[in-house]
């Protein structure tokens, strides 16, 4: 197991099974069982366990720590394909941020269609505080215990579509929660279940021309609430926005301001200055 650490956060990597768990505070965020994070290639589906070559290492820099994993040639049929990527693990130091990069080292010999990492959240407990917010169409909060099936998803979830206006989703387990935020977009979505009675899985992932990459932010709260049209959540960080979401100090408390008053009043406006003065 590695292991990296910052302030209320800890990110524990199993190289065994490449599984991730976050722990904020006492709130305990990890992988679902059975996860294969994979490739999907006109050449056929690849696990990134299926590597011939893995390596795994941590790292520091000018703005956290992290950890480091390459993963090179994948054989299948008797042909070995040099391909090779890596992904990369880490955790800002002033805000505690967690980003998940993916990239491609050696674009040789596989045509990646898609890339499935990184990986879904468990998420089983079946009652209404635990719930998933997507921003499909005008938005759907699903709580844990809706027994109405979720249906297919337009454009196939790719962000800046009608299947998915915002690149992010957000999770929420008795007023714990996180929102997963694609900071490239243009050739990323996600995927979403959520058969009849059963909870919902969703997770990003990478299609189309993947040569540009992939990075995920995850901003790990420990005071969340999800409005229809606007969202505030307490973390570690100075205020700042992203799409609908208010991050804020923890311990810090204003109203959720709806997302139209945004447009009205002009967007160059911070939503928590104007917040404080409701």
């Amino acid at each position: 197991m590695m292991i990296i650490e910052r302030g209320n956060t800890k990110v524990c990597f199993c190289q065994e099974t490449l599984a991730v768990t976050v722990v904020k505070d006492q709130t305990r965020w990890e992988w679902a069982d059975g996860f294969q994070p994979k490739l999907i290639c006109k050449e056929g589906s690849f696990s990134f366990l299926d590597a011939v070559t893995i390596t795994h290492e941590t790292y520091t820099m000018g703005v956290g720590i992290g950890i480091r994993s390459c993963f090179e040639g994948f054989e299948k049929d008797g042909v070995t394909y040099p391909y090779a990527f890596e992904t990369l693990i880490w955790m800002e130091d002033t805000t505690e941020q967690v980003y998940f990069e993916w990239v491609p080292l050696k674009e040789e010999g596989l045509q990646v269609e898609k890339v499935l990492w990184p990986g879904q959240m468990a998420f089983e407990e079946k009652k209404d505080s635990w719930y998933t917010l997507l921003t499909h169409q005008q938005g759907i909060l699903i709580p844990n215990d809706w027994e109405i099936p979720l249906s297919a998803i337009p454009f196939a979830g790719f962000f800046e579509t009608a299947g998915g206006y915002m690149p992010w989703f957000g999770q929420v387990k008795d007023r714990q929660g996180y929102i997963a935020i694609c900071t490239t977009p243009w050739n990323a979505g996600y995927y979403a279940e959520h058969p009849a009675g059963a909870v919902v899985r969703v997770a990003h992932h990478l299609a189309g021309d993947v040569s540009a990459g992939k990075c995920v932010k995850v901003v790990f709260a420990v005071w969340v609430i999800f409005g229809r049209r606007g969202v505030v959540i307490a973390a570690p960080a100075p205020a700042v926005v992203v799409g609908e979401a208010v991050v804020l100090p923890v311990g810090q408390c204003v109203p959720v301001v709806p997302v139209e008053q945004l447009s009205a009043r002009g967007q160059g406006e911070r939503v928590a200055e104007r917040a404080g003065r409701h």
